[in-house]
């Protein structure tokens, strides 16, 4: 059975109004080794109740440091106590890293899409940074959905890779409650609008590789969209992120394979 360590905080930056990204680093000195894509268990006493929940390293491996992203939910009391009132200093206990939800590593693979929602942005990113520094042939696009500018998560850091890598990583910005400078980045990613997209402005053949991450509804449409286009179902890797607040219950977090994909539920409170 793995043994909880204790994770000291060293950073936490404010990358929206709604979520923060907090740097880890382990007391007892050794590291955490992990793949893209992963997550970490982290618990924590809150208001003396021992609290647990599941969030993705949006760091990459090659950084060679341990770092999460939270979005507060209204409440939710992991996600209040990481945004309100953890400190640089506290400290977590965490479980290693696990998931299965991680990048393809076959040669065979140079194409890579993901399509994320919210604060499922945190393991693409990790996938993203991984992919392009470890593989110089390899090439990226990314499709975010947010609800307005404000909202995207690593907003600057995803500029910063796109100006690094500029003939390998594509962005495209969708937004649900902001109009956007071409019609068809304003609102969710639907079925219908999936329709324009594939193959309009990309097309799904081309790529190796599908990662999708973000509520169950859009990873439905997406899926969908992306066999109905061409892309082979085994091709299509997901992560459904889902929240509960302090009047659900959470069940324990599962991973569970299908036969198209990986499917993990990740708690983002």
């Amino acid at each position: 059975m793995s043994k909880f360590q204790t994770l000291r905080v060293t950073e936490i930056c404010r990358e929206t109004p709604e979520s923060v990204s907090i740097l880890l680093k382990p007391v007892s000195g050794e590291s955490f080794s992990f793949l893209a894509g992963q997550y970490l268990t982290l618990l924590a006493k809150i208001d003396g109740e021992d609290v647990r929940r599941s969030y993705s390293l949006c760091s990459s491996p090659s950084e060679g440091v341990l770092r999460v992203a939270v979005k507060e939910v209204p409440g939710g009391k992991f996600s209040t106590f990481c945004n309100r009132m953890l400190a640089v200093g506290d400290t977590l206990e965490s479980l290693p890293p696990d998931g299965r939800f991680t990048r393809d590593f076959k040669d065979s693979v140079k194409n890579h899409l993901a399509i994320a929602a919210g604060s499922g942005i945190t393991p693409v990113i990790s996938i993203i940074k991984d992919v392009l520094s470890t593989d110089s042939s390899a090439k990226f696009t990314l499709c975010y959905v947010n609800k307005e500018t404000s909202s995207i998560i690593f907003k600057n850091e995803l500029s910063d890779l796109k100006d690094t890598y500029l003939e390998r990583l594509q962005l495209f910005n969708f937004l649900t409650r902001e109009p956007a400078e071409i019609e068809l980045f304003s609102g969710r990613l639907d079925s219908k609008r999936l329709s324009r997209l594939f193959p309009e402005v990309i097309s799904p053949t081309s790529f190796d590789v599908a990662y999708l991450c973000g509520p169950e509804s859009m990873i439905s449409d997406c899926r969908t969209a992306l066999t109905g286009a061409g892309m082979p179902d085994s091709a299509v890797k997901y992560e459904l992120f889902t929240s509960s607040s302090d009047h659900v219950k959470e069940p324990p977090i599962e991973a569970t394979s299908s036969a198209s994909g990986e499917e993990v539920e990740v708690s983002i409170v």
